[in-house]
């Protein structure tokens, strides 16, 4: 009996001391903490997290500083940190959701806010600007990997506070009238981002919010290991965004999608883009979740790439760009271009370095395909000058034909006995009498004019290859007026002449149209103004 008495007293003092560490709180005080009074109440109905480490810039919070969970802006748990962040320890949080039983409790399906308080410095920081990743796996069933209140549930994540690049927040303001309409061309100066083209409903209006970032914010862990991520694809960039739609109302559908566009911002040395693989990937939060890729075009000229969202609840997340590699040699190459010769009777090879190390030198492969295996050993090595400075190098290959496609790679020897190749870059030669160089094809609308116009507008379009082609005429409200362009189409330039007349032969009004055209998977818009 003494003995079960002692066993006893001891569970009792381990329960308060537990209680103790959870409700030690004096910045995030949640309400079931202190009523009834002094110690508060223990849900019934909980929902757990478990808080693995929780950082601000790297720097792991000390002892003293808190942890709190919000249902919006309601304070529903709340931890004080006591030790040092091992894991797999963690500072526990019981957070009510109760419902009406206890006051303030978080409602079941409500989305699960972080922040944490550092006690050094007297500085709360929050989500969004917070990264809130797993560190195991949910533990009730079903779960999605998503952030929301469950009762019963255990959330195991880390917390980790990251300084945007930049941040900015634009007032969105849907035109007068009773549906609302289209905005344009509202950007976000230091994110990189532009609001190419919304509907917005009346009365939707509201503040936009832009977070860039430039680190990697997917190296922590999921499931117990280390660097395992959410993305589904490997060539991830540091480059993402926190968008934040804060309850502005949009329209959109397949026929009037939410256009946003990213500036793709300078590229570390040795990074690469594979324009094959280039795409933007999003998730609903800021960390957790799974990405998912968003259809999206790519405009190497201006170096940008704009994502077309077509379900209006799908604005509001983080954005990351793929399709990125790290070059991962010795040298540091900034060009490799072709150019024939001023007399024509030659292809002038050229590339740019801003740094070599270890390098033996270079070598020219030649093929009349693009197909690397086949191409041909020029039979010659450009010696390397292994300087951290710039360098020019050029190669002239005398021996062409005329009227004949050449593709060109880029051989760089190391020391070690390995090599890379870069390229390839192709030219067509002139014939005998006359050169004209070929204007390389990019895919999508190449000009509009007169613009504005009235009643005419001439719409060039390019394809570089042979493809299905739609192209239609959509006005301010999101109505198709006009089709003008469907089905297959041989690569080359196109041009379209545009009465500015609908379907049914009647002129339309002035204002803005938007010429949409579709290519398969992508889409290109430009916007034109009928002015009379």
């Amino acid at each position: 009996m003494k003995k079960l008495f002692l066993l006893t007293i001891m569970l009792l003092m381990a329960t308060i001391f537990l209680q103790a560490a959870v409700y030690n709180t004096v910045h995030f005080v949640p309400a079931y903490h202190i009523t009834p009074y002094p110690n508060g109440q223990n849900p019934y109905h909980a929902h757990n997290a478990l808080v693995y480490l929780a950082r601000v810039n790297g720097v792991d919070l000390g002892v003293g500083s808190e942890i709190g969970a919000f249902d919006g802006a309601t304070c529903v748990g709340g931890s004080q940190i006591t030790g040092p962040f091992i894991f797999p320890s963690n500072v526990p949080m019981v957070i009510s959701t109760e419902g009406g039983y206890v006051p303030d409790s978080a409602t079941n399906g409500h989305f699960m806010y972080f922040r944490v308080w550092d006690h050094e410095t007297n500085t709360e920081y929050a989500y969004p600007e917070m990264f809130v990743q797993f560190a195991l796996a949910p533990t009730w069933p079903d779960a999605d990997c998503t952030m929301y209140y469950v009762g019963g549930g255990t959330t195991h994540v880390f917390l980790d506070y990251v300084t945007p690049v930049a941040k900015n927040s634009q007032t969105i303001t849907p035109p007068p009238g009773p549906f609302g309409g289209y905005v344009e061309d509202i950007e976000f100066p230091g994110t990189g981002v532009i609001l190419e083209e919304a509907a917005v409903i009346a009365g939707g209006g509201g503040t936009m919010t832009v977070y860039y970032y430039d680190v990697n914010s997917l190296d922590t862990y999921y499931g117990g290991t280390p660097g395992a991520g959410t993305m589904p694809v490997e060539n991830f960039s540091n480059f993402h965004w926190f968008i934040d739609a804060n309850g502005i109302k949009f329209s959109a559908a397949e026929s009037y999608p939410v256009a946003i566009t990213f500036t793709i911002p300078s590229l570390p040395p040795g990074t690469l883009i594979d324009p094959n693989e280039i795409g933007v990937y999003r998730r609903d939060i800021h960390g957790t979740s799974w990405f998912f890729e968003v259809n999206s075009s790519y405009d190497p000229i201006a170096g940008t790439i704009t994502v077309y969202i077509t379900d209006p609840d799908d604005v509001t997340g983080e954005y990351i760009l793929a399709g990125f590699f790290e070059d991962g040699l010795p040298v540091e190459l900034s060009s490799f271009t072709a150019a024939m010769s001023n007399t024509n009777n030659a292809v002038n090879l050229t590339w740019v370095t801003q740094s070599e190390s270890n390098l033996v030198g270079y070598r020219i492969y030649r093929g009349l395909d693009n197909i690397l295996a086949q191409a041909e050993n020029q039979n010659t090595l450009i010696p390397a000058t292994n300087t951290s400075q710039q360098v020019v190098y050029s190669y002239k290959d005398e021996d062409v034909q005329p009227e004949q496609l050449y593709y060109y790679w880029l051989e760089s020897a190391e020391m070690d006995g390995s090599s890379t190749f870069h390229g390839p870059v192709s030219i067509s030669t002139p014939g005998e009498a006359i050169y004209t160089p070929e204007i390389p094809l990019v895919t999508g609308i190449s000009s509009l004019y007169p613009n504005p116009f009235n009643p005419n507008l001439t719409i060039g379009y390019q394809l570089e290859n042979k493809q299905n082609v739609n192209i239609v005429i959509v006005n301010s409200r999101g109505q198709i007026v006009k089709r003008l362009v469907d089905g297959e189409k041989d690569k080359g330039f196109y041009k379209y002449i545009w009465d500015g007349k609908d379907e049914g032969g009647r002129d339309c009004a002035s204002g803005v149209y938007t010429i949409w055209m579709k290519t398969g998977l992508n889409d290109y818009f430009r916007k034109a103004v009928l002015l009379k």
